[in-house]
């Protein structure tokens, strides 16, 4: 970053940028990994492929909202990242 906040701005709408976002990275594993997370997130997760993901909100046990989140789902693992 140059604290050229004008040039900044549009070299990011011309071309490209990086910032750094803090995020939390949850990796659930094992063989259950998608019934476990289709019974606490709101949009279904265990018949989801490898390569997709939706954007799901964490319930208690009640329904109610805890946070949001994206659900990625890979071979090894799924991925969930905060949407803060």
């Amino acid at each position: 970053m140059s604290g050229d906040a004008a040039r900044e701005y549009e070299a990011a709408r011309s071309g490209a940028a990086v910032a750094d976002l803090p995020r939390a990275v949850l990796a659930v594993t094992g063989p259950l990994r998608q019934k476990f997370l289709h019974g606490i997130l709101s949009n279904e997760v265990a018949g989801r492929a490898a390569g997709q993901g939706s954007l799901s909100a964490l319930l208690d046990a009640r329904g109610r909202v805890l946070a949001l989140m994206r659900v990625l789902v890979q071979k090894p693992a799924i991925f969930v990242l905060d949407e803060a």
